[in-house]
């Protein structure tokens, strides 16, 4: 290991080296494609289409061929990036103009970054990389594309994210199975309560 002498990444492997943002990723502003889907960013799902999402969302721009276009496995910051990291496209679509594209021509490395972008260290930096005051913060990206950011090589960049992907999905579904235990409790304990006090259950003084 060896200290990166940046204080949110402190040590990596001494092999991986320390690349700026903007030499990482490049971005993408092209526009005129009114044709394509539209897509919304969500810090749950990714970015993902507007038609998938399952809360109600209002189109505010109409003008569709002034909307950005993001291609599959591009990065994006929203106005709300900084409190809960940056998300990974998993459709191709158009999105707000407002928020900022990136892309890398380097496959290898999305798995790895699409995870990095989503930790607490990397969100507590986002957070020192905003403008203006409370509903009204927004990411900087002029000031960000100057953060450094680890770079491990592509094989490990590959097998880090296949880990992770591994690893959540088994968290992922303990969390689903407890959660449907819980919700099963909570049942019986509303159907427990329902029925004593409506007398189905006897209930007697020892």
């Amino acid at each position: 290991m060896k200290d990166s002498d940046i204080e949110w990444i402190g040590q990596i492997p001494a092999h991986w080296e320390l690349k700026r943002f903007k030499d990482l990723f490049t971005e993408r502003s092209q526009k005129g494609y009114p044709e394509e889907p539209l897509l919304i960013a969500s810090q749950e799902k990714g970015v993902i289409l507007k038609s998938d999402y399952s809360r109600n969302t209002m189109t505010v721009q109409q003008d569709f061929h002034l909307m950005k276009l993001v291609k599959k496995n591009d990065f994006v910051i929203s106005l709300r990036s900084f409190e809960g990291g940056i998300e990974i496209a998993n459709n191709q679509g158009i999105i707000s103009a407002a928020y900022t594209i990136l892309c890398t021509s380097n496959s290898h490395s999305v798995g790895y970054y699409k995870h990095l972008f989503k930790s607490k260290i990397f969100i507590s930096m986002l957070i020192t990389n905003t403008t203006g005051i409370r509903e009204g913060r927004n990411v900087n990206y002029q000031q960000l594309k100057r953060e450094l950011l680890p770079f491990p090589p592509p094989e490990e960049c590959q097998k880090t994210a296949e880990y992770l992907n591994e690893k959540i999905l088994k968290i992922d579904k303990i969390i689903e199975t407890i959660y449907l235990e819980v919700e099963k409790l909570r049942e019986l304990r509303k159907t427990l309560i329902n029925d004593v006090v409506t007398g189905k259950i006897k209930v007697y003084q020892a």
